[in-house]
C-alpha cells in the first residue's frame, strides 16, 4: 500500500511540474510574439498628430531601379499641442541612427516602386514608363494618421548600371586529420595533419553586351533619352531612359565575376602523443575579366555621346580562405597544449579590363 502511494505522489508531482512549466512557456511564447505589437501601439495610439513628414533628399532624381532612403518625422501630443513628443523611424533618411518608432506600425501603400523595410528605402520599379510614384502611409492604432507624398520620376541624376558576371566556384575544402578519403593530401607530411583548403576559381568573363540608343519624345522635356541593353550571354534585356535637360549622366559596366573564395583549411588530429597542425587556408580566386560592349548610337542620339559612358571592368578579387582548428590535448595542469596554427589564405587579383568598348552611329528605325 505504501509502494503505490508514493508512486501516486511522484506522479502528481510530475504532472504539476509539467503543468506549471508549460504554462510558463506558452506565457512566454506569448510575449515574445506579442510583445513587439503593444510596444508599437503604446507609441502613438492616443495621441494628436501635430505635424508629419515624410524625409528623403529632394534633390536625388528618381529612375527606374533607383534606391531612395526614407524616414518618418512626427510631431505629437497628448493635451497641449507646444508640449509634443518627436518620433523618428530607423536608419534609411537618417543614416544609421535608431529611431524610436518602428516602420511596423505603419502601413505604406506603393505605386510605382517597393518598400524595403530593412533598407528603409523605396526603390523605384523596372518599369521605364513610371512617371511618377505615390506613397500613402497610415497608422495602425491611430485613424487620424494619414500621409500622402507622390515623387515625380525625373529620370535624371548619375545613372549606374552595372551587370556583373557570375562568381567563381568556391575552393575545396582541406580534408581533416585521421580521415581515409581525403583526396591526394600532396601538401601534407603525415595523415594526421590537416590538409590545405584549395584555391578559389576565377570569376566569370564579363557579359557581352549589345547598346542601342535613341531619342524619344516626351511631353515635359521634350525628349528623353532611351537605352535599349540586351545581354546576349545571358539573352537577357533591359531598358532605361535618360534626361538629358537634367544634370548627370549614365554609365553602363560589363564588369567580370568575382573570384571565388579560398576553402578552408582542414583540421588536425592527435595521432599517439604527435598533434596535427591545421591546414591552411586556400587562396581567393581572381576576378574575370571585362565584357565586350558595342553601342549602337541613333543619329538624333549623337549630341548626347559625351552624357553616356560605357566601361568594361574586371570583377573584384575573391576572399581568402580560413586555416582549420589545429590537434589538442590536455596536459596534467589542465591546461591544453596545441598543434601548430594554420594560416590564412591570399585574396585574389582583380580581373583584367575587357576590350575597348565600340560606339557606330547609325540611323535606328523606331518601332
Amino acid at each position: 500500500m505504501a509502494c503505490y502511494l508514493t508512486r501516486f505522489k511522484m506522479n502528481l508531482y510530475f504532472y504539476r511540474y509539467f503543468i506549471t512549466n508549460y504554462l510558463h512557456m506558452r506565457s512566454s511564447l506569448f510575449l515574445i510574439l506579442f510583445l513587439p505589437i503593444f510596444a508599437y501601439s503604446q507609441k502613438i495610439q492616443d495621441l494628436k498628430i501635430k505635424e508629419a513628414r515624410l524625409m528623403y533628399n529632394t534633390d536625388d532624381h528618381l529612375y527606374a531601379g533607383k534606391r531612395l532612403p526614407i524616414g518618418l518625422y512626427i510631431q505629437a501630443y497628448k493635451k497641449k499641442p507646444d508640449k509634443y513628443k518627436e518620433f523618428r523611424t530607423p536608419k534609411g533618411y537618417y543614416g544609421n541612427k535608431n529611431g524610436n518608432i518602428g516602420w511596423g506600425e505603419f502601413v505604406l501603400e506603393i505605386t510605382g516602386a517597393k518598400f524595403s523595410k530593412s533598407k528603409s528605402a523605396i526603390v523605384v520599379d523596372e518599369n521605364i514608363d513610371v512617371e511618377e510614384v505615390k506613397i500613402t502611409i497610415t497608422n495602425r492604432f491611430n485613424p487620424d494618421f494619414k500621409l500622402e507624398k507622390v515623387i515625380p520620376v525625373t529620370h535624371g541624376g548619375n545613372q549606374r548600371f552595372v551587370i556583373e558576371a557570375e562568381e567563381g566556384s568556391k575552393g575545396r575544402r582541406g580534408g581533416s586529420g585521421g580521415v581515409k578519403n581525403v583526396g591526394d593530401r600532396e601538401n601534407n607530411i603525415a595523415l594526421h595533419h590537416g590538409e590545405d583548403g584549395k584555391k578559389g576559381g576565377e570569376g566569370r568573363p564579363g557579359d557581352s553586351l549589345e547598346i542601342f540608343v535613341t531619342v524619344i519624345p516626351h511631353e515635359e522635356y521634350g525628349e528623353l533619352v532611351q537605352v535599349h541593353l540586351i545581354n546576349k550571354t545571358q539573352k537577357k534585356e533591359y531598358k532605361r531612359k535618360f534626361n538629358p535637360n537634367k544634370s548627370g549622366v549614365i554609365t553602363i559596366v560589363s564588369k567580370g565575376g568575382k573570384g571565388g573564395r579560398g576553402g578552408k583549411g582542414g583540421n588536425g588530429s592527435r595521432s599517439g602523443t604527435s598533434l596535427g597542425r591545421a591546414g591552411d587556408g586556400g587562396d581567393g580566386g581572381d576576378g574575370g575579366p571585362g565584357g565586350f560592349i558595342i553601342m549602337y548610337l541613333d543619329s538624333k542620339a549623337e549630341k548626347y555621346r559625351d552624357r553616356i559612358f560605357l566601361e568594361s571592368e574586371g570583377g573584384d578579387p575573391g576572399e581568402h580562405g580560413l586555416p582549420g582548428a589545429p590537434a589538442r590535448r590536455k596536459n596534467y595542469d589542465g591546461k591544453y597544449e596545441y598543434g601548430k596554427r594554420g594560416g590564412a589564405g591570399l585574396n585574389g587579383e582583380y580581373g583584367s579590363p575587357g576590350p575597348k568598348p565600340v560606339v557606330k552611329v547609325i540611323d535606328i528605325e523606331m518601332e
